[in-house]
């Protein structure tokens, strides 16, 4: 069984003309949390606490793109 997340496919997708596929881009989920965590790094205040701030807005940040994916394919 694989631990595979779903991350709603390439969000800025690079199409190769030549072999008339999607290549690669930025996952959405990437993109959700990277939105988010702009979002929430103006709230952190300075001092030696920033570093753990940052592992929990990243932590935060995916979990909620996750929540936004499921929500996205549950409608």
């Amino acid at each position: 069984m694989t631990n595979h997340v779903k991350d709603g496919g390439p969000a800025f997708p690079v199409f190769d003309e030549l072999h008339g596929e999607i290549v690669g881009g930025m996952s959405l989920r990437d993109w959700f949390a990277g939105q988010i965590a702009a979002a929430m790094i103006p709230t952190i205040k300075g001092g030696h606490e920033r570093h753990e701030a940052w592992s929990v807005i990243a932590e935060w940040s995916y979990e909620l793109a996750d929540a936004m994916l499921a929500e996205r394919e549950r409608k």
